[in-house]
């Protein structure tokens, strides 16, 4: 957190502190406060950007499971095939 605070400020940085951090809600806002110098008035509206960030991240890797999944199938599929040709030529 340290290495964080003590770094320069950029906007790719503070993007993904909003919503690609996998930081516990109090840190991405201890973060902001201490480096950015943004005050939050309303909790909410920050609890909801980091909660959509977080529902798009599971999204994601629900994305990345499905596919995988289908990739293993479909390579399981094909190595089954392949081996019961190498079966019946036997």
């Amino acid at each position: 957190m340290e290495e964080i605070l003590s770094g320069e400020k950029s906007i790719m940085e503070y993007l993904e502190i909003l919503f690609l951090s996998q930081r516990s809600y109090e840190q991405r806002i201890e973060i902001l406060e201490k480096k950015y110098g943004i005050m939050f008035k309303e909790e909410s509206e920050m609890r909801k950007m980091c909660t959509f960030s977080d529902a798009i991240w599971e999204k994601g890797i629900n994305i990345g499971r499905e596919e995988g999944q289908k990739h293993g199938v479909k390579i399981g599929f094909n190595e089954g095939i392949r081996r019961s040709h190498g079966s019946i030529r036997r």
